[in-house]
Order: structure tokens, then sequence, then C-alpha cells
């Protein structure tokens, strides 16, 4: 298992971290997965969050993929304070399962927001 970890930068100088688990992940394919990580969701789930919250948090997205089933495992957790978004996904493309468990954790972000 591979771990990575990275700063993000989002918007005003605003730092996000975010740490990466990748098993069975190659090279190319990892770099796509922080990229398109890192420029297309990432800012869907920060403007959601309040200013306190984004400061405080860290991003841990962990993707797995099965030889055996040609399918990948994506789970993203984002502890907050008392507070713990998380959601798994599996799918044979792995940008639509990073794309269902980021649509996941921003209707649990909604949902919490309402109450």
């Amino acid at each position: 298992m591979r771990k990575f970890f990275f700063s993000v930068i989002v918007k005003k100088k605003e730092t996000m971290n975010v740490r990466y688990y990748l098993r069975n992940i190659n090279k190319e394919c990892k770099v796509g997965i922080e990229n398109y990580f890192a420029s297309k969701k990432l800012p869907q789930v920060a403007r959601l969050l309040k200013k306190e919250e984004q400061q405080i948090k860290q991003i841990m997205v962990t993707v797995e993929y099965f030889q055996k089933h040609n399918a990948f495992s994506v789970q993203i957790d984002i502890p907050l304070g008392k507070n713990l978004y998380s959601a798994q996904e599996q799918s044979h493309n792995v940008l639509k399962a990073i794309d269902f468990s980021v649509q996941r954790i921003i209707k649990q972000i909604k949902s919490k927001q309402k109450h």
C-alpha cells in the first residue's frame, strides 16, 4: 500500500490536507487520480464548508484496484470536529467511483447543515 500526503490550496490560501492511500494502482493512474480529485472534486466540497471547518480538516482518500474483478473501490473520509463524513463506492471506472463518493459526501454535508 502506498501512502501519499498532499496539502492542497483551495481559493484564498485555505489549505486542505489530503492523504491518499493507493493499493494496486500504477503510477500513471496515481497521478491522474490525484489531479482529478484535487482540481475537480475538492473545490466542490470546499464550497460547502465554512471557513473554520476548511482549516481543521484532513481528507483521506483510499483507492484500491481489484484485478480479479477489474473494479475500483474508493473511500473518502472527512473527520470534522464531532462529525465524520464518509462514503465508499465501487465501480469499473475509477473516476465514476470518485464522483459517486463525492456526491455522497456532499449530500451528508448538506443534510447536516440543514439541522
